[in-house]
């Protein structure tokens, strides 16, 4: 499953106003939909180390994966 994870959960409530998701809603978007992989995309600005947003998803659906540009994907 590829998912955007804009905001980690602390603003999940901006995350709804603006119709966008959490790394916790995309991780558990992904493990109610029987995904076997998730890679989390779509990081707002605001976090220069997006790594939060990885560790905040690996906490849900452990072998999540964090995109980035120009990265190489078989399917």
């Amino acid at each position: 499953m590829i998912h955007e994870a804009t905001y980690t959960e602390e603003l999940v409530d901006e995350a709804n106003s603006y119709g966008h998701s959490t790394a916790r809603q995309s991780a558990e978007a992904a493990r109610a939909a029987g995904a076997r992989n998730l890679l989390i995309t779509h990081f707002s600005s605001r976090y220069a180390d997006p790594l939060p947003l990885l560790e905040e998803a690996r906490a849900i659906f452990p072998g999540a994966t964090m995109a980035e540009d120009l990265m190489a994907i078989e399917f």
